[in-house]
């Protein structure tokens, strides 16, 4: 056979090598989205968690006294007597889309914060107790939670790891 001298085009083994160099870069690709979406819901679980810390201290600087626990009345955070639930949790708002928080555990001074539009602690283990991961109901296994936890007689506020729901 003859070859023309203006035959142009790619040889098949050229074709092979862009096509495997572009299934190596997708197959990376698609690990390194995965991780993304776990980063960026932890990230928005750190920032929704924030402001509660901020907000406690501003409660302690106004009233001179660390909160109670318990349920609220509603009312202001103004005496040594507010509570936890006053002082904290019904002044904090979360916005934003996607991250949610469950109601108050007013026995255990907790409430989950999730990374779904639903977020609640049913009926059973409290949040903040052992038990609470198998109790947080907030979507689907690609979602994250984490408890809140205010202890009265020390000031303290803790933040469970992040945790996948169920």
């Amino acid at each position: 056979m003859r070859m023309l001298k203006n035959q142009k085009g790619f040889t098949l083994i050229e074709l092979v090598l862009v096509i495997v160099v572009l299934g190596i870069l997708a197959a990376v690709a698609t690990i390194q989205f995965g991780s993304i979406v776990t980063d960026s819901k932890n990230a928005a679980l750190d920032g929704a968690a924030g402001p509660y810390s901020a907000q406690l201290a501003v409660a302690i600087n106004n009233v001179r006294a660390l909160p109670t626990g318990g349920a609220g009345t509603g009312g202001a955070c103004t005496s040594a007597n507010s509570t936890f639930d006053d002082c904290v949790y019904r002044l904090v708002t979360i916005s934003g889309n996607g991250v949610t928080r469950s109601l108050l555990d007013t026995g255990n001074n907790s409430f989950a914060v999730c990374s779904f539009t639903t977020c609640t602690c049913p009926a059973g283990p409290a949040c903040g107790t052992a038990a609470a991961p198998a109790a947080v109901v907030c979507g689907g296994a690609t979602n994250r939670f984490e408890v809140i936890q205010y202890t009265p007689g020390t000031g303290a506020m803790t933040v469970s790891t992040k945790t996948v729901c169920n």
